[in-house]
């Protein structure tokens, strides 16, 4: 075996990781408009809509949150289904 010597790593200046931190503070990532919203609002909001009205449906995937816009095509009130075609 050769050793293989590494090449030194250099000194990072403190003074722009400070600033970063700072604007990250005073930035902070925003949430998701639907973030607190409960089971029992997003059921509601659903049943609200009258079939051909246009929903926005919520799809996360590998903490990716993503929007589609649906249209609502029927529903089953026996069951709480509503039908909702995505369009693309």
């Amino acid at each position: 075996m050769i050793p293989v010597p590494l090449p030194r790593i250099p000194a990072v200046d403190e003074e722009p990781l400070e600033k970063l931190r700072e604007h990250r503070r005073a930035n902070p990532r925003p949430l998701s408009p639907c973030v607190d919203q409960t089971h029992t609002e997003i059921a509601g909001y659903y049943r609200s809509v009258e079939i051909g009205g246009v929903v926005a449906i919520r799809h996360t995937q590998g903490h990716t949150l993503r929007y589609d816009i649906g249209i609502v095509e029927g529903r089953d009130e026996r069951r709480g289904i509503v039908y909702v075609q995505e369009r693309h």
